[in-house]
């Protein structure tokens, strides 16, 4: 008699991973409700305190996927307090700090450098991950971002440059004059010279609140010598 070989193992790996999955979409749908009750009827000036609050009670294991919900529940309704909710959030939960600056920014592109340098600032030590991360959701202001950042967290200069480079290919030609100096404490940011031979101050304000003609690159001053090495 001839036997029939049944293969099982296949169906039972797809089972397990639709379940997985399902679960994961389940917890994510889960944790936008408890925001949502939370933050039912609060005055918008306490949405970030409230948000980083609910982010640092989560287990360390879901904290993160709390924190992009947190981030995405808030800023879908209250866009304008994007950038103070995930610099509360960072700053509680660094570890949180690329993956919320990226839901933060892809939901408000317009505002994504400001959420970027707010990121950087709470959560320095994840500077070059919060770059990548947020040139990745919003590649047309990644040369921004690399500035913005580099601007807010010198020590991570040449980090930051490399990472967005590695992201956005496009941006690596701007961002040459970063890599060029590379990172140390003799050559601090300052050291950097723009085309008309001024020093960047480190302490100046954002990209976005200095406008278009600044740039930490010189790549986007009106008249530059873009050919210039």
């Amino acid at each position: 008699m001839k036997k029939i070989k049944v293969t099982w193992v296949p169906v039972v790996a797809v089972a397990v991973a639709t379940l997985a999955l399902g679960s994961i979409y389940a917890g994510t749908a889960s944790q936008s409700a408890v925001v949502a009750k939370a933050i039912a009827n609060a005055p918008v000036s306490e949405l970030a305190a409230r948000a980083a609050k609910l982010v640092v009670q989560t287990s360390a294991s879901e904290r993160e996927q709390m924190a992009v919900a947190t981030v995405e529940v808030i800023v879908k309704q209250h866009p304008a307090v994007a950038t103070t909710v995930v610099a509360a959030i960072c700053k509680t939960a660094p570890e949180t700090a690329a993956k919320v600056a990226a839901k933060a920014a892809a939901l408000n592109p317009d505002q994504a450098t400001a959420i970027a340098r707010a990121a950087a600032l709470a959560a320095p030590q994840y500077a070059a991950k919060i770059a990548a991360a947020v040139a990745t959701v919003v590649p047309k202001y990644a040369v921004q971002v690399a500035e913005v950042i580099i601007m807010a967290v010198p020590s991570a200069s040449t980090a930051t440059a490399e990472a967005v480079a590695a992201v956005s290919p496009i941006a690596a030609s701007s961002l040459k004059p970063v890599l060029r100096l590379g990172s140390s404490a003799a050559t601090p940011l300052a050291a950097v010279i723009t085309q008309n031979n001024s020093p960047i101050n480190p302490n100046a304000p954002s990209y976005s609140s200095r406008g278009p003609a600044f740039s930490a690159t010189g790549l986007d001053t009106p008249g530059a010598d873009y050919s210039r090495p």
